[in-house]
């Protein structure tokens, strides 16, 4: 009995190269975790910090918003950090998304 679909080379190449991208997106957003974790470790974040300061000052693995918000987001799932978004101040400005650490790496 047939059900009309067959798995051929062809037909598995662009989901195993859909996995691959997927795998080495994610690995890239890990390097990205750990480049975090070791400015924590070492001191160059305070406790509360914004994307900004994490991509701004060309850490490795971190050279754009993307990468850090990308990073932020896995230390955001394993617990170590949570955000928040903060109003702007009297000075007007806009809302900004603030980073704290629940516990130190």
């Amino acid at each position: 009995m047939s059900n009309g679909f067959s798995l051929t080379a062809e037909s598995t190449a662009p989901a195993a190269h859909f996995s691959l991208a997927n795998s080495a997106s994610r690995n890239a957003h890990v390097e990205a975790a750990r480049s975090v974790v070791k400015r924590i470790q070492r001191g160059d974040l305070s406790r509360t910090f914004t994307l900004r300061d994490v991509y701004r000052r060309g850490w490795a693995h971190l050279p754009d918003a993307e990468a850090a918000r990308a990073a932020m987001d896995v230390l955001e799932a394993k617990g170590l950090v949570f955000s928040r978004l903060t109003q702007p101040g009297v000075a007007g400005g806009r809302p900004s998304l603030e980073y704290s650490l629940v516990r130190t790496p």
